[in-house]
């Protein structure tokens, strides 16, 4: 009587329970439809995180640029976040690169202002097309050309500390199972022009 309670109980969890619904309706269910099937997450999304930010150098000079800038971008999803080459509709996604005095990504685009230091404005250079990223792969994005913005009040006190800023398809073009872990910092040091 206790083995029959228990096959009771576990058919009626088979049958109740939401990952298995699908197989309520059907007249000719059997066991090994169950074991047969493949189950997967229901939705199925990219995820872009930054892991890493590295720089050549450790203080950059106003007007000057960053050297070589190495990020790398995981998807943790669970399926491919496809570039605007591999994209059937061409969207895809870019990845802005920006500086700012706080750790909060603009609000949309950054947007270029003529190599100033302005908040959150987009570093000459600073717009990368994004890749075609694997599930669990992670890629890395290497950049040369990136200038330092002028103007940030650095001549008046030698140095000041700004954060260097990365995000990841900043018009949610790209639909993932996240879109608010797309951002990452680094503080970086900028000194006037000449001043060692």
């Amino acid at each position: 009587m206790k083995n029959l309670k228990v096959i009771v109980a576990v058919f009626s969890f088979l049958m109740f329970s939401p990952i298995f619904a699908q197989f309520n309706n059907s007249h000719d269910f059997n066991i090994e439809d169950l074991n047969n099937r493949n189950l997967r997450p229901i939705i199925q999304l990219p995820d872009l995180v930054v892991v890493d930010i590295s720089f050549q150098f450790d203080i950059f000079a106003e007007g000057g640029d960053f050297g070589r800038v190495i990020y790398k971008v995981k998807n943790i999803g669970n399926a491919p976040a496809l570039s605007a080459e591999d994209d059937p509709e061409g969207e895809g996604y870019f990845i802005n690169l920006f500086l700012s005095t706080d750790v909060v990504s603009p609000n949309g685009e950054a947007i270029f202002r003529n190599n100033r230091c302005v908040e959150d404005a987009l570093l000459q250079g600073g717009r990368t097309s994004g890749k075609t990223i694997q599930p669990g792969q992670t890629v890395v994005f290497v950049d040369d050309n990136l200038t330092v913005p002028i103007g940030c009040q650095v001549c008046e006190n030698n140095r000041v500390a700004r954060q260097f800023g990365i995000n990841i398809d900043p018009n949610n073009t790209l639909r993932e199972l996240n879109d608010n872990n797309n951002d990452a910092f680094r503080t970086v040091m900028i000194k006037c022009k000449g001043v060692k």
